[in-house]
């Protein structure tokens, strides 16, 4: 659906723009990310993906992979917006740090931004 995807890109506009310029985040930088736009602090890893892949999706990259707090915050995404994202199986082990917002599904950009919060803390 066209909507769709319009609507993903002004979430992923509204995303950048709270990143670089309202959270008041001190030391961001950008990741070089290759299939999409990352997001780092200096001198630590990546906290956050806008991507293409994976069907339009924000992933926050969220504490160490030992951790596993990306399988945590997923379910607490997947009950905000109220569907859950389909992770594949290697997914589980292979991106334990990883949480994933599909951009279509946000209807309220407030939903999702504790979770940026949280990210950029964890890293």
């Amino acid at each position: 659906m066209h909507f769709e995807k319009v609507k993903a890109q002004e979430l992923a506009r509204q995303i950048d723009n709270y990143i670089w310029n309202e959270a008041g985040y001190p030391d961001i930088q950008d990741a070089e990310t290759k299939d999409g736009i990352g997001y780092k602090r200096i001198g630590k890893p990546k906290f956050a993906t806008l991507t293409i892949r994976r069907q339009r999706c924000f992933i926050l990259h969220i504490g160490r992979k030992e951790q596993r707090l990306g399988l945590k915050i997923q379910e607490e995404i997947d009950a905000t917006l109220g569907r859950k994202f389909d992770r594949k199986d290697y997914e589980f082990d292979k991106y334990p740090h990883e949480a994933y917002i599909r951009l279509e599904w946000v209807d309220n950009f407030e939903q999702i931004k504790p979770f940026i919060d949280f990210a950029y803390k964890s890293r």
